[in-house]
Formats: structure tokens, sequence, C-alpha cells
């Protein structure tokens, strides 16, 4: 009788319920003492053994061409028994059918004669115990299908049918199982084919705990189905699964299944669910194996349901030390791949390329229950790139020894997600090159320690990694040690260079520490990393030991040469920590940084929280050249003491800093030292050293050179001490800085290339208006010995307010020169000396002699020219319209000007009336002092000035001008406008 007993070994993990429902069968759990070999009488000639033997010889059977065919009612092996198939040479197929309504109990020895295949189906069910062997010529093939189909259509059935042919002369070509095939276990067993031979296990659920299964250069065929079909043999070749018939499960716990040898060697399994536990499958050319035509098998894992790995679990297709040939492949397809604690990777430590490895599902999860803590920030640098040690995850690998390639890995998923100390990789430690990484997703998810690599260790070059994911690319939620991440670096004592990282998303999001990193360690040059975000590219916080989220591109301490960092997006967003980085920390030198944001990037921070950062620098153990900085967007926004800066701290000169905004620059704020927040690279420091100014910096704290800084926007706003500089503070010499705006506002703000003893520099500003206030200043001072540097300013107008200067001096040498070309200047002026006024100066400590130059260029206009002075009280108007200004009385309303007016109030001025030159206006009282006789002059009082209305004509012809018009004029009226 047949007993179901559920095995719910990943009902936990899936959501398909209780996973297996195996088919164990209690007569199997009793070892006969003796073997039960009983023919069934079925067959033209029968089958013979003797019985109740131990070692059982088989004989007859009906042969037809090269196939044997015997038929039992019942077939097991006692513990230590044998059942030996005696059969001529020219004997290729040995079939073997159990017909009865018992399962088959092998816990003895199997063997045959020659190398004929050996067929043993019992759709009843078979177990293999802990005294299985076999000593097969050929291929074993162990099923609990119905019958065996052959090419002529003629099938050999566990059900004989009278009334059709039993036997055929041709090849089999399928395997037919009922509608609810038995399950096959294999417990404790040692199953073994010859060299180049096959093994398969095909029938229902299969169940195999602590075995080993062997075909070294064969194969091991693995297959589970539930419901009725066909599964076709191909010859023996591989086997092949109805796509319309349901699968089965298949659980591997304890085992090893190793198809390794010289050459080929594969394993095969088709199921609906695997579980594999504390299990490896090895494929690949074993040590000192192999020849240089000799090409490993593949490992194919073709499921309908899920899969998962765990507790040190290891599927692996690896060239081994000293091995000669190509490596196989590893290609998996399933629903859900939760690897845990386990691997499956394709691997060379040979001369050999190893193979690919390939992976479909609807959703892949890849965790790790170990971690490394980190007690300090002291080994933040070490740890700021992604570690790539672990042997957790999917991944293709170059031993040291390795001079062969990697393989490529590939991975296709709706869903990946990697905790953990979990790894996604194609890595070299070797002379080899590593291979490339692929991920196409939906989403993709890291976090903890979880990487995704393609680095170098070794001689060998990295490989690349190409992530596309249509939606988000999340990284990060690191609490301790190292950072989750995407790595393309070269470690620490490589001479390889990094590889190449590309990354197309809608939305890339780094928190926590999360990573991306091209870094170099060692003495190769640093990978690149290109970004596409449709949407955004966000970098947020730190972890728990100081590690910012951040995409580095940069030399940590070796002799190669920095990568390059292009990102394309809508909106990059740096806050709280965020850091972009592509400087230099040794003789190497530093990266670029191509920024394309068509809204906004943003560097944002919040009290107590990391700074955020864009930097090209040269640190100050650095001898390199520190890296270019180039962004382009609408909105640029820095504040907080937040820095974008391509400065040099040690020997070698810094890089070059270009911004491109469109729309808007807002520098704003500053923020006090605190050394427990500022991460692995320095900041800029303002003139106390006691702040950190928010800004853009292409300067010199260090004794390099300073470059170039150049701005282009339509309004630049730099405040509450914030600054833009290309300055030098020791020994090199200050950059240039040129701005190109619309409009420029500082509010307590820096413009500045000062030096202390390096080479002068030079600011140029071309904007149309430009507004100082509250203690601004534009400067290119020096101090010590080295010249004042130049500025250059062209503007419409310039607005200075509240002591803010435009300064180009020296404490022990020449002052610099300033130019200002500008249609107004307003508040400041040339001043010898500053003072609390808006100055502009070139002065020198050394005296007159030594000032420099100040030319200041505006047009010959007094803005002051053309003003009138109010009364300081105002007349009611009613009280200025005489009474006598009644309409058609010759009254007028006149306005001084050059334009003239509108046609009427309602009408608006077009500009096209003439202008007139100005005159000087007469008042009435000068028009009534010439008028006078010479006699009134004697005259002091002061007659009260009336003006004339109109005029009148007496009798012998004589005008009058008069004060008041005649009601009844004895001539029509006349006024001024009329003459």
């Amino acid at each position: 009788m047949n007993q179901s007993i559920p095995l719910c070994w990943l009902a936990s993990r899936f959501t398909v319920g209780c996973f297996l429902g195996v088919q164990f069968l209690t007569p199997l759990l009793l070892d006969p003492v003796s073997a039960q070999i009983i023919p069934d009488k079925t067959l033209p000639v029968n089958s013979l053994v003797s019985p109740g033997c131990s070692i059982c010889t088989i004989e007859g059977g009906t042969i037809q061409g090269k196939n044997l065919f015997h038929s039992f009612q019942e077939f097991s092996l006692a513990t230590g028994s044998e059942a030996f198939f005696k059969n001529d040479s020219t004997i290729e197929n040995i079939f073997t059918r159990v017909t009865g309504n018992a399962a088959s109990y092998i816990n003895g020895l199997i063997r045959t004669s020659g190398k004929a295949n050996l067929f043993l189906i019992n759709p009843n069910g078979i177990f293999f115990g802990k005294d299985a062997r076999l000593d097969v010529g050929g291929s074993f093939i162990g099923s609990t299908a119905n019958s065996i189909v052959f090419s002529d259509n003629i099938t050999f059935s566990t059900i004989p049918n009278q009334n059709t042919p039993l036997l055929s002369v041709n090849v089999p070509i399928g395997l037919q199982y009922g509608v609810s095939p038995a399950a096959i276990q294999v417990q404790q067993a040692n199953l073994e084919v010859k060299p180049g031979q096959i093994l398969a296990l095909v029938g229902g659920d299969l169940s195999i705990e602590s075995s080993q299964l062997k075909a070294f250069g064969g194969n091991v065929e693995l297959g589970s189905l539930s419901g009725a079909g066909r599964v076709n043999l191909n010859g023996l070749e591989a086997f092949s699964f109805p796509v319309a018939v349901e699968r089965g499960d298949i659980s591997i716990d304890g085992s090893f299944v190793d198809v390794m040898a010289s050459g080929k060697g594969n394993i095969s399994i088709n199921a609906r669910n695997l579980e594999m536990v504390n299990t490896q499958l090895q494929a690949g050319i074993r040590e000192q194996h192999g020849h240089p035509g000799a090409v490993a098998g593949d490992i194919q894992i073709n499921l309908t349901g899920n899969t998962l790995l765990t507790q040190s679990s290891e599927i692996i297709n690896e060239l081994q030390n000293n091995s000669t040939g190509t490596g196989g492949n590893i290609n998996l397809k399933t629903e859900n791949l939760t690897v845990e604690d386990s691997q499956i990777s394709v691997q060379t430590s040979s001369s050999g390329n190893a193979g690919n490895l390939n992976v479909k599902a609807t959703q892949l999860n890849v965790a790790s229950s170990q971690s490394q803590t980190i007690s300090s920030v002291s080994s933040v640098r070490q740890l700021l790139s992604p570690t790539t040690d672990q042997k957790i995850g999917l991944f293709s690998f170059v031993f040291k020894q390795a001079t062969g390639n990697g393989g490529d890995v590939s991975i296709e998923a709706k869903d990946v997600n990697l905790n953990g100390k979990s790894l996604v990789a194609s890595d070299t430690a070797g002379a080899g090159s590593g291979g490339i990484t692929t991920i196409k997703t939906e989403r993709l998810s890291l976090n903890n320690q979880a990487t995704i690599s393609a680095s170098t260790g070794g001689s060998g070059n990295a490989g690349e990694l190409r992530i596309e994911a249509t939606e988000s690319i999340e990284v990060g939620n690191a609490s301790e040690g190292r950072s989750a991440g995407l790595a393309t670096i070269a470690k620490f004592g490589a001479t390889g260079s990094g590889g190449h990282m590309t990354i197309k998303t809608q939305r890339l999001s780094l928190q926590g520490g999360g990573i991306l990193s091209a870094d170099s360690f060692g003495d190769g040059n640093g990978g690149s990393i290109t970004i596409e975000a449709t949407d955004r590219v966000e970098l947020s916080g730190m972890n728990g030991t100081g590690i910012p989220s951040g995409i580095f591109a940069a030399i940590r301490g070796g002799k190669g040469n920095g990568g390059s960092l292009s990102i394309e997006t809508g909106r990059l967003i740096l806050q709280n920590g965020g850091v972009i980085d592509v400087g230099t920390e040794g003789a190497g030198n530093g990266g670029s940084i191509a920024i394309h944001a068509t809204e906004l990037v943003e560097l944002s921070r919040t009290t107590d929280s990391g700074f955020s950062r864009i930097i090209a620098q040269t640190n100050e153990t650095a001898t390199g050249r520190g890296g270019d900085i180039f962004i382009e967007t609408s909105r640029l926004t820095v504040n907080n003491g937040n820095q974008i800066s391509a400065a040099t701290f040690g020997m070698g000169e810094g890089g070059s800093l270009f911004v491109r905004a469109k729309d808007l620059i807002e520098l704003s704020g500053t923020s006090e030292i605190d050394n427990t927040r500022f991460g692995i690279q320095p900041l800029i420091t303002d003139s106390s050293g006691k702040k950190f100014p928010s800004g853009l910096f292409a300067s010199s704290p260090g004794y390099g050179n300073a470059d170039t800084l150049t701005i282009e926007t339509g309004q630049l706003i730099v405040r509450d001490e914030a600054q833009v500089s290309a300055s030098s503070q020791q020994k090199g010499a200050a950059g240039n800085l040129n701005i190109l705006a619309d409009k420029i506002y500082l509010d307590n703000g820096i413009l500045s290339a000062e030096t202390v003893e390096g080479e002068r520099a030079n600011i140029f500003l071309a904007s149309s208006n430009i507004l100082l206030r509250h203690g601004s200043r534009i400067t290119t001072n020096a101090t010590q010995d080295a010249t004042g540097g130049n500025i250059n300013i062209n503007t419409d107008t310039l607005v200075a307010a509240e002591n803010s200067d435009i300064t180009a001096n020296s404490q022990a040498s020449f002052g610099g020169k300033v130019i200002v070309n500008a249609q107004g200047i307003i508040g400041s002026k040339f001043r010898e000396q500053l003072t609390p006024e808006n100055d502009i100066t070139a002065t020198s400590s050394l005296g007159y002699e030594f000032s420099g130059v100040v030319d200041i260029n505006t047009l010959a206009i007094d803005p002051n020219s053309g003003l009138i002075q109010l009364p300081a009280n105002f007349t009611e108007a009613s009280h200025q319209i005489t009474t006598q200004c009644t309409a058609q009385k010759g009254n007028y309303f006149a306005i001084v000007g050059r334009g003239g007016l509108p046609q009427s109030p309602n009408e608006p001025f077009t500009g096209t009336t003439t202008l007139v030159d100005l005159v000087e206006l007469i008042s009435a009282s000068e028009k009534k002092q010439v008028s006078e006789s010479p006699a009134s002059t004697t005259n002091n009082a002061n007659p009260e000035i009336v003006e004339a209305q109109g005029w009148v004509v007496d009798g012998k012809g004589q005008v009058t001008l008069v004060s008041q018009i005649a009601s009844e004029p004895v001539f029509p009226q006349m006024n001024c406008r009329s003459l």
C-alpha cells in the first residue's frame, strides 16, 4: 500500500504551500532478507533467475536485434545481494520492467557484462539504499514510467497487451508516464556509471539524501513529472520533457553530483521545484586533466516552479588547477530562485576560459547570514568599495594562478534582491580578464553588504557590469561593516585595470552607505561608470561606520589613473552625506565627472548629518593631478557646507570645474567643522579654519596649482558666507575664475581667486547686473610675497552696499589689476585703502608705489541728474486747479519731457513722437522780472506772482496780459499755443 507523506521544506520560503508530496513506499522501508527477483513469464523467452538467491545471475530474456528484454513481477535487492545481467557483447540495450504492484528496493549491486545500457522501469517506485551500487558497462536509466517507446511506435509496457507486438529491434525514443508517476528515492547511496555514460533517474517526485551520483565525463539526468506524458530520450544525449505536462519536485539533501572529468560531463535537472540543502553539483575539467581541444559540459536546470539553494549548497562548473580546455556553462530557468549561504558559479584556475552563467527567473533572492562588523572608521578607505571576497551568490571567478578569462554572468528576472554578504560577480584575481555581468530586471535591490561586481585583484583587467532595471535600483541600508554596492574596482595589489559599469534605470537610489565604485586601490587604472536614470539619481546618508552613500571612480593610493563618471538624469540629489568622488590619493591622476541633469542638481544637508559633495580632488598624500568636473543642468543648489570641488590638497595639481545652469545657481550657508562627519575626503575651510563654506571650488589648499573654475548661468546667487573659489592657500598657484551670468547676486558671499605664495590668478565676470550686499567680496588678494591677481568685470550695472568690496590687494608685493566696464556703478568707488564703505582697491601693504591698477570705465552719465527735489508736504490737488480752467477757455497742461504724450489717457504711448532737445525752463517770477521796468527794482515788496491766463487788446491796439479772462471777450479767445 502506498502512503503519501507531504514534504513541506519550502513552504516557509515560497508561496507554493507544501512543496513536495513525495510518495514514500511502506514496503521499501523494510530491507528484504534476500533478493526478490521474480520473472513474470510474459516474454517469448522469459527471464531466468534462481529463486531465493543473494548473488543472482539473470539469464534468458528475449533478444530483438541489439536489444535484450527482461520482465519481472518483482525486482528488489537486499543488502549485500547482487543482480548480474548476463548478456553477450552484441547487446546494446537491456530493458527491464516490473509488471507487479511492488516497488523496487535496491540495496545491493546491479551489474552487467559488456557495454550495454540498462533500463529499469517500475511504475510503483524505486528506492536506492545505502548499499546500492552500479557496475554497468553502459548507461543506467531508472524510471517509474509505464512504458518505453521505440522509434517504430512499439512500446515495452509494464502492462503487457496481448494484442500488440511486445518487442522492438529499434532504439528507444521515450519514456511514457501515467497519470501519477511514482517517486524515486535515493538514500545514502553511491550510484556511479562508467566514464562518459549516463546516469538517469526520472520519475515522479525525486528525493536524494546523503548520496553520491557520479558520471565522470558523462551525463546525470534528474527529472520529475506529476502527470501523464512522454519524456524524449534523444539518443540518450539529453532528455527533453513535455511542456504541457505538469512537473514534479526534486529534493537533494547532503549529496554530491559529479560529472567532472577531462571534458564533457553534463548535469540536467527538469522538475517543478528544486531544493538543494548542503549539496554540490559539479561539472568541469578536473585538475591536471583535459587537452587543448577539451570542452567541459554544461549544467542545465529547467524548472517550472521554484529553486532553493541553502546551507552551503553549490552548483559549480570549474576548470581546476593545471587543467586544459574550456569551461562549460550553467543555465538555470525557474520562477523564483533563492540562494541562501550558497553559490552558483563558473570558475577557472587554469589557462582555459571559464564558461558562462545564465539565469532566467521571475524573482531572484540571494542572502547570507554572514556579516562583517567594523569598529571604527579607520579603515573606511579600504571598505569604501564593496568586498568581493565572499563566495555566496552567483558569480564567475578567475583564480590567482589562472591565465584564462572569466565567464559571463547573465541574469534576467522581474525582481532581483540581494541581502547580507551576498555576491553577483564576474571577478578576476589572476592574469585572465574578468567576464561581463549583465542583469535585466524591473527592480534591483541590494542591502546590507550585498555586492554586484566585475572587479580585478590581479594582473588581468576587470570585467564589465551592465545593469538595466526598467523601474528602480536601490542600494544601501547597511548599519555596520562594509557597504552594499556595485563595483568594477581594481583591488589592493592589482595591476589590472578596473572595469566599466553601465546602469540604465528610471530611478537610482543609494542610501545608508550604498555605493557604486570603479575605484583603483592598486597600480591599475580605475574603472568607469555610465548612468542613465530618466527620473532621478539620489544619494543619501551614511552607514553606521561613516561610509557615505556615493558614486566613486577614484584612485585610492596606487599608480593608476582614475576612470570616468557620466550621469544623465532628470534630477541629481545628494543629501546628508551623499558623495560623488573621482579624485586621487596616489600617484595616478584623478578621473572625470560629467553630469547632465535636465531639471536639477541639489546638494543639501540637515543639521548633524554628513556632508554632500561632488569632488575630483587631489588628496594630501597624492602627487597625481585631480580630476575634472562638468555639470550641466537647469538649476543647481548647494547649502549648509556642502561642496562641489576639484581642489588639490596635495602636491598634485587640482582639476577644473565647469558648471552650466540655464536658470539658477544658488550657493548658501556654512557649517561648523565636525571631523566625525565629513567622511573620507577633506573639505575646503573658510579663512578662519572653523567653518566649511558651501560653494564651488577649483582651489588649492595644498601645494599643487589650482585650475580653472567656469560658470555659465542665468542667475548666480552666493549668500550667507558661501563661496566660489579658485584660490590657493599655500605655495600652489591660484586658478582662474570665469563667470558668465545674466545676474550675479552676492549677499555676504565671496568670489575669490586669492593666492599666498603661488602665481596670481584672474577673475573674469560678464553679467548684465551685479549686486553685492552685506560684506560680499570679489577678491584676488595675495599674501606674503605673491602679487595680487586680476579682476575684469563687464556689466551694465554694478551695485554695492553694506561694506562690499572688490579687491586685488597684496601684502608683500604689488597689487593686482581691477578693470570695471559698466554703464553705471552705484555705491562703489575706487579707494586707496579699504574702508567701511564699498571699495574697489588694488593696494599693497608696501606702500603706494606698489599699488596695482584700478581702471573703471563708465558712461559719462550722472545717475543723480534729472532728479527733482519733491516737497515734503503735498497740497490738496483741488486747490491747484483755478476755477477759471474751464473747457474751451484757452487753458492748457504742460509736461516736462522729451517724448510727448499719448493721444488720450486710454491709449498706450507708442514712442513714435519725435524727440526734442531739453531746454531750461524759465519760472514765472523770472519772466516777470524781465518784463518789469528798471524803476520797479527799488521796490522791495514781494508781490504775489499770478500766472497769466490770457490777454486783452484795448482800443489802441495794445495787448495786456491778464490773470482772469473776461466772460465776454471783445475778440475771439486766443492762447499761448496758438502763437
